[in-house]
């Protein structure tokens, strides 16, 4: 009974070691190797495969028990002692087990904790630069502004400063600075809250069950200087009236499909939706309609940390700023091309 347990007990320890002690040596290393194997895979993968790891332990532990009872009978681990060779063995197997997966994994642990660091990309910027970028703000907008995070870009040379306005604190501006040469996103920032609270207007009426979209608008730098005039610019409305085709604007939201049975449905929710962007003044955009079905096509077991594939079937709508153009002028009226399935 005690070789048994001992043998079982090793085979726990390592696969490969209850054979050793066994004095079944070529077994023993095959298992040793295997277990070498499967660990040695594990680590350069970084996810453990704990099912094949756990079997072939069992197997190891079964094989060594069943020889040590075996054993035993014979009257071959009658007395409990180990010979010159099964203590080499011992010794050899421990060491190799240390040098291949030890070793390596305690060092791949500490290099997990204690990354090396990269080049550095950034660095404080000088209060000179920034005073100069409040002064450039100041003078284009006639408003004062305050620094969040200044950094240099090390790579591109180029200066980025976060500022708010100081009578609105959450409204972040970008201020970029090449060469001698300063722009911002103020103009862009305050048309992309505008056009916000025009898209969620339309998102709510048509997509009950709907995540907040993700408005940006984009304005052409040489037509944005021009906007520009004694601290004042045109509203978004007033430009999209204006000339719309200066200003683009990109949306994205996600929503979730009500009659999974029914594309017919969807798509003429996208139609409407579409229809209410134009009547709006929107003719310029990068629309992209994720919609997702409410139950899930399959069910996940154990999903891996990182894992990227969804259970739930997605379909697409994605036009870009030709497309929606044609579609709102009329040149295009089979949208159904702009929809696509993704599982």
């Amino acid at each position: 009974m005690l070789h048994m347990l001992t043998s079982g007990l090793l085979s726990i320890l390592y696969p490969g070691l209850g054979q050793f002690y066994g004095k079944k040596y070529v077994k023993g290393i095959i298992f040793l190797i295997a277990g070498l194997t499967v660990d040695l895979l594990n680590l350069m993968s970084g996810n453990y495969i704990y099912e094949w790891r756990i079997l072939l332990s069992l197997i190891a532990v079964v094989d060594a028990v069943l020889t040590a009872r075996k054993l035993t009978q014979t009257g071959e681990l009658d007395a409990f002692q180990l010979d010159r060779n099964k203590l080499l063995a011992f010794v050899g197997a421990f060491v190799i087990i240390g040098f291949v997966v030890v070793f390596p994994m305690f060092n791949y642990i500490s290099e997990a904790k204690n990354p090396t660091p990269g080049p550095q990309i950034s660095a404080p910027l000088d209060t000179e630069i920034q005073e100069a970028a409040l002064i450039y703000l100041k003078e284009k907008y006639n408003k004062d502004f305050v620094v969040k995070k200044a950094l240099q870009n090390t790579l591109t040379n180029s200066q980025n400063i976060i500022v708010t306005p100081k009578d609105e604190p959450d409204f972040l501006v970008y201020v970029i600075r090449e060469g001698n040469t300063f722009t911002d996103t103020l103009v862009s920032g305050s048309y992309s809250k505008e056009a916000e609270a025009k898209v969620n207007v339309a998102a709510d009426k048509y997509f009950k069950k709907a995540w907040k979209p993700d408005i940006r608008v984009v304005v052409d730098s040489e037509v944005e200087d021009q906007l520009v005039k004694d601290g004042k610019f045109p509203s978004f409305e007033e430009q999209m009236k204006s000339t719309p085709d200066n200003v683009s604007v990109t949306v994205q939201m996600a929503t979730l499909r009500e009659d999974t049975n029914n594309l017919k449905s969807d798509l003429k929710l996208m139609e409407q939706f579409i229809q209410e962007l134009k009547e709006q003044g929107f003719t310029q955009v990068s629309l992209t309609i994720s919609s997702y079905d409410a139950k899930p096509i399959k069910k996940m077991t154990n999903p891996q940390p990182g894992q990227t594939t969804s259970p739930y079937r997605l379909y697409m709508f994605d036009t870009s700023y030709s497309d929606f153009k044609a579609i709102v002028e009329g040149k295009e009226t089979n949208i159904e091309k702009y929809f696509f399935v993704q599982e």
